[in-house]
C-alpha cells in the first residue's frame, strides 16, 4: 500500500509549531519587524528624496537639469542619441513685454520640462498665433486677479532683434509658478505659428532643454557633452546641472553611492536579524531530527517539514509587518506633518504615500531571507549521520556536566565567557548584528543633524545682510565720486547695540575698453565689434579669502596666480560659470596679461596685470560674499592693497551683522527704518532715472525671515530622519532582543539539567548576568572603536560633498544605545529565566525524553 508521505508531513510540522510557540512568536516578530522596518524606512526615505524633487523643480521653475544655448539641428539629434540622455526639449526666445518674457516651446519642452514645474494649470499651451499662456504672476502684475480663459491681453512686445510689435492677444491658459521674483520674471509662453510670422532668428535664440542620466553630475556632464558633441564655435557653451532626483539624494546622504551603501547595510542588518533568530532555534531541533532520521525520513522529507513551519511563521509575520508598518507609514507620520507646508509648495504629509512595490518588496525581502536561513540551518542536520544527530543533546549535558563541576570550583564570570565562546559563530554574528544596527543608527542620527536645512541657512546666511542693487550695468551716468551706501548710515549700522561680528563688502567701479587681450574670454558673447569703454565691478577680499583661495586653486589645480594679486599687482576676473570649455582653456593664457584701469569719469588711474580666471560656482571655492553679479557684468576680484593703486571711489557693496539673539528683534526693527528712509531719499534724486528709480537701493535679509518661511519644511524633514533614526535604533535592538530570548527559550532544557546536577538557581542568574555584561561591553568596545572610525570616514566623505554639512558626533544617540543595550543584554535573560524557573526541573528535562 502506498504510504500518505504528504499527510504525515503536514502532522508533523503542525505538531512541532505547536510545540514550539514561543520560538514561533519570536520568529514571527523578528519577521514581522524586518516588514515594518523596511517599509517605513524605504517609504520614509523615498517620500522624503520625492518632496525634494518637487521642491527642487519648482524653485528652478523647470524639470530641465542642462542646456545647450544656440544649437544646431545636427546637435539637437546627435545629443538625442546619446545613450545617457533621457529626454530633450527646445525653446526660442522672442523677447519681453513689460510684465514677463515670451518664448515658444515645442511639444517635449512643455509637456516634459515646464508642466511638471507648474499647479492650477488652466487652459491650454497656445496653438494660435494670437493665443498667449501666462503665469499668475504675470497676471498680477498686469492687474488682472482673476483671469478666464480667452480673455483679450493687450502687449507690448520688444523682440530680441529690437523691433518693438502691439498685439491684442487671446489669454488660452494660466498656471501658478514657483520661481523666486529676484531671481528671474514670470515666462510667457506663445505658439509656434506666430514664431513663424516673426523675423527671429531661431539658432541665436534658441535654448535646448536636456534631461540627463540621474546619476551624472554638473560637471560630468558637461565633460561628457563636450567630448561628443562639437560646439558651433568658440563661445557656445553646455550649462551643465544635477538632476532634482540627484540633488535630492545628495542631500539625503550624500549621493547615489552613499545611499546604496546604507541600504546594503540596512539590508545586511535585517539578514542577521533573521538569521540569528532561525539558526539558534532550528539548532535546538537537531536530537528530534535526528530521531525522525532514525525512522526513515528522507533529507526532503525533513525540508518539507521545516519550511511548513517557516511558511506559517513568515504568512504571520508579513501580515501583521504590513498591518503595522501601513498604520504607522500611512496614518501616525502623515497625521504628524499635515499641518506643514513644504515652503509654501505643498503639504508635508505629500512626503508619504503608499507605495505598494514597497511593501512588496520588503515581503519578499523577509520571507527570501527567513527561508534561506531556514536552508543553510538544515544543512547541519542534513550532514549529520542519524546517530550523531540523536547523541547532539547528551553532548551537550555531559558538557555541562564539567561546566557545573567547574563553576562549583571556579567562578561566574569565567564560566559566562566560556559559555560566550562556546558558540563562536553565534557570539560573532550577534556582536556583529549589534554592531551594525547602533552603527547605522548612529550614522543616521550624523546624516539627519549634518544635512538639516538649518545649518544650510545658517552656512549662507548672516543675522542680517544689507545688500546694495546697484550693479555695474546701473552706473554708467553716474560720476566718479558718487557713493551709494553713505558713511552715515554705515556709522548708523555698526553703532548699534548687540552686534557680534560684522563684515564689510566693499569695492568699487571702473571702466576698461573691450579691445583688453585679457577681456577676450570674458566678453567674447556680449557682441562688441569696435573699441568701446564699459564699466566694471571690482571687490577688495581680504588676504586671508585670497589665501584660501589660493589653497583651493592649488589643490584643483586651477590656473590662478593668487600670488599676483596678493603682492597688489594682479587681479582676478569673477564669472558665474560664463565660459564655455574652449573659452576656458583660452582664459589660461591671459594670465600675466596687462590692462589700463580707467575711473567712471574716464581717466587712466593704474594697469594691472590678469591673474586668471575664476568661476564662482566651482564646488569648494572659499565662502566669500559678492555685490549683485549676472551674465553681462564684468566682476573684478583684488586685495585691498591692489583696490588702493586702483584709485576708484569706493563703494559699500553690503554689510554682514551677527548680532546677540535677545536683540535680533529690536535690531530688526531699526535696520528696516533706517533702510526704508535710506531708500526713500535715494529715490527721490531725479539723476537715478526711471527704471533705477523704481527700485529699492538697499535690501535687507534676515536670517529669521529665512528661519521662518522654512520652519515647516525644516520641522517636516526633522520629523522624516528622526523617525528613520528610531527605526534604524530598534533595529539594532531588537535584534539582540530576538536573539537572547531565542537563545534563552532554547537554553531553558539547558539550564534545568545544570540545576539537575547540583548548579544553583543564584549561580545561574550570575552567569546570565555576567554573560549580558560581556556582550555589553564587547559591542560597546567595537562601536567606540570601528564604529566611531565609520562616523569620521562619513564626515570626511559628507564634508568633501557638501559644504554646509555640520558634523557633531552623536554623544547623546551613543549614550542612549549602549544604555538601553546594557538595560536589554542584563535585563531581558533575567527576566526570561524567571519565567523558566516557573516551571519545574522535571517539566523542563521531559523535553530530553519525548
Amino acid at each position: 500500500m502506498r504510504n500518505n508521505n504528504q499527510e504525515i508531513i503536514r502532522l508533523l510540522a503542525l505538531e512541532s509549531y505547536r510545540e514550539n510557540r514561543g520560538r514561533n512568536r519570536i520568529l514571527i516578530g523578528a519577521v514581522a519587524f524586518v516588514v515594518i522596518m523596511l517599509f517605513g524606512v524605504f517609504s520614509l526615505s523615498i517620500g522624503k528624496i520625492e518632496a525634494d524633487y518637487l521642491l527642487y523643480m519648482r524653485n528652478a521653475g523647470t524639470a530641465a537639469y542642462t542646456t545647450l544655448e544656440r544649437p544646431t539641428e545636427k546637435q539637437t539629434d546627435m545629443i538625442n542619441a546619446l545613450s545617457y540622455i533621457k529626454e530633450t526639449g527646445t525653446s526660442v526666445y522672442l523677447g519681453t513685454a513689460d510684465a514677463f518674457t515670451c518664448e515658444v516651446l515645442d511639444e517635449n519642452a512643455y509637456e516634459i520640462m515646464q508642466r511638471p514645474a507648474y499647479t492650477d494649470i488652466h487652459g491650454a499651451y497656445p496653438s494660435e498665433e494670437d493665443e498667449l499662456m501666462l503665469p499668475m504672476r504675470a497676471l498680477t502684475q498686469i492687474g488682472i486677479e482673476e483671469p478666464e480663459l480667452n480673455m483679450k491681453i493687450e502687449v507690448k512686445l520688444k523682440l530680441d532683434s529690437g523691433k518693438t510689435i502691439e498685439k491684442t492677444f487671446r489669454l488660452s491658459g494660466y498656471y501658478t509658478e514657483y520661481v523666486d521674483p529676484s531671481v528671474a520674471p514670470p515666462r510667457g509662453f506663445c505658439s509656434q505659428k506666430l514664431l513663424d510670422t516673426l523675423a527671429i532668428d531661431r539658432a541665436e535664440n534658441s535654448l535646448l532643454l536636456i534631461q540627463q542620466n540621474d546619476r551624472l553630475e554638473d560637471e560630468l556632464i558637461e565633460e561628457k557633452l563636450y567630448d561628443d558633441v562639437p560646439m558651433r564655435d568658440d563661445t557656445q557653451q553646455f550649462f551643465g546641472g544635477n538632476s532634482m532626483s540627484y540633488q535630492s539624494v545628495y542631500d539625503l546622504a550624500g549621493g547615489f553611492d552613499t545611499a546604496l551603501l546604507l541600504v546594503a547595510v540596512i539590508l545586511i542588518g535585517a539578514y542577521l536579524l533573521l538569521n540569528n533568530v532561525l539558526q539558534i532555534s532550528l539548532n535546538r531541533d537537531i536530537r528530534q531530527y535526528g530521531l525522525l532520521k532514525t525512522l526513515g525520513t528522507t533529507k526532503y522529507q525533513l525540508r518539507r517539514i521545516v519550511y511548513r513551519q517557516v511558511a506559517r511563521t513568515v504568512l504571520w509575520g508579513c501580515i501583521i509587518g504590513t498591518a503595522a508598518g501601513s498604520a504607522v507609514t500611512l496614518l501616525l507620520i502623515p497625521k504628524l506633518l499635515s499641518s506643514m507646508y513644504l515652503y509654501g509648495l505643498g503639504s508635508a504629509s505629500a512626503m508619504i504615500a503608499f507605495k505598494p512595490w514597497i511593501l512588496i518588496s520588503s515581503i519578499v525581502f523577509g520571507a527570501a531571507v527567513t527561508f534561506f536561513s531556514a536552508a543553510m540551518a538544515m544543512r547541519k542536520v542534513i550532514k549529520m549521520s542519524p546517530v550523531e544527530a540523536a547523541k547532539y543533546t547528551e553532548q551537550v549535558t555531559e558538557s555541562k556536566k564539567k561546566e557545573s563541576r567547574a563553576l562549583n570550583g571556579g567562578n561566574a564570570a569565567h564560566m559566562a565567557w566560556r559559555n560566550i565562546f562556546r558558540f563562536r559563530k553565534r557570539f560573532f554574528i550577534t556582536v556583529l548584528s549589534l554592531f551594525l544596527g547602533i552603527t547605522i543608527s548612529l550614522g543616521a542620527v550624523v546624516l539627519s543633524k549634518g544635512t538639516d536645512q538649518t545649518n544650510r541657512i545658517n552656512y549662507e546666511n548672516a543675522d542680517f545682510s544689507i545688500i546694495s542693487h546697484m550693479t555695474a550695468m546701473q552706473v554708467e551716468s553716474y560720476s566718479d565720486q558718487d557713493v551709494f551706501l553713505k558713511d552715515d548710515l554705515k556709522e548708523k549700522v555698526e553703532n548699534l547695540p548687540g552686534i557680534k561680528e560684522e563684515e564689510v563688502v566693499h569695492g568699487g567701479y571702473g571702466r576698461v575698453f573691450t579691445d583688453e587681450e585679457a577681456l577676450a574670454p570674458r566678453i567674447a558673447t556680449w557682441g562688441y565689434e569696435d573699441k568701446t569703454s564699459i564699466t566694471f565691478v571690482v571687490q577688495a577680499l581680504s588676504d586671508d579669502i585670497l589665501h584660501q583661495i589660493k589653497t583651493f586653486t592649488e589643490k584643483e589645480e586651477l590656473t590662478v596666480d593668487v600670488d599676483q594679486v596678493l603682492d597688489g599687482d594682479g587681479f582676478i576676473i569673477l564669472h558665474y560659470h560664463n565660459l564655455s570649455k574652449i573659452m576656458t582653456e583660452k582664459s589660461k593664457k591671459t594670465i600675466g596679461m596687462p590692462m589700463n584701469i580707467y575711473n567712471l569719469a574716464g581717466k587712466k588711474t593704474t594697469s594691472l596685470s590678469c591673474s586668471g580666471y575664476l568661476d564662482f560656482t566651482k564646488k569648494g571655492l572659499p565662502k566669500f560674499k559678492t555685490t549683485w553679479n549676472g551674465g553681462g557684468i564684468l566682476y573684478l576680484l583684488t586685495s585691498e592693497e591692489t583696490f588702493q593703486k586702483m584709485n576708484l571711489t569706493e563703494q559699500i557693496f553690503g554689510i554682514e551683522l551677527n548680532v546677540r539673539p535677545e536683540l535680533e528683534p529690536l535690531l530688526k526693527k531699526k535696520l528696516n527704518g533706517y533702510i526704508a528712509d535710506y531708500n526713500q531719499n535715494l529715490q527721490q534724486k531725479s539723476k537715478l532715472g526711471a527704471n533705477t528709480a523704481g527700485q529699492e537701493m538697499l535690501l535687507l535679509n534676515a536670517k529669521s525671515d529665512v528661519m521662518k518661511s522654512a520652519k515647516d519644511y525644516i520641522t517636516s524633514s526633522r520629523i522624516v530622519l528622526g523617525a528613520l533614526c528610531a527605526i534604524l535604533i530598534l533595529m539594532g535592538l531588537v535584534n539582540y532582543v530576538n536573539v537572547t530570548m531565542t537563545g534563552l527559550t532554547m537554553r531553558r532544557r539547558e539550564f534545568a539539567v545544570m540545576e539537575s546536577i547540583g548548579q544553583t538557581r543564584r549561580q545561574l542568574r550570575k552567569i546570565l548576568l555576567m554573560e549580558g555584561l560581556f556582550y555589553s561591553l564587547i559591542v560597546t568596545a567595537v562601536t567606540m572603536t570601528a564604529g566611531s572610525g565609520a562616523l569620521f570616514a562619513l564626515r570626511w566623505i559628507m564634508k568633501q560633498r557638501i559644504t554646509y554639512f555640520v558634523f557633531s558626533y552623536p554623544w547623546t544617540g551613543l549614550a542612549v544605545c549602549i544604555g538601553a543595550l546594557f538595560l536589554i543584554c542584563i535585563c531581558v535573560p533575567l527576566l526570561m529565566y524567571k519565567k523558566a524557573e516557573k516551571e519545574s526541573i522535571i517539566e523542563r528535562l521531559r523535553c530530553y525524553t519525548e
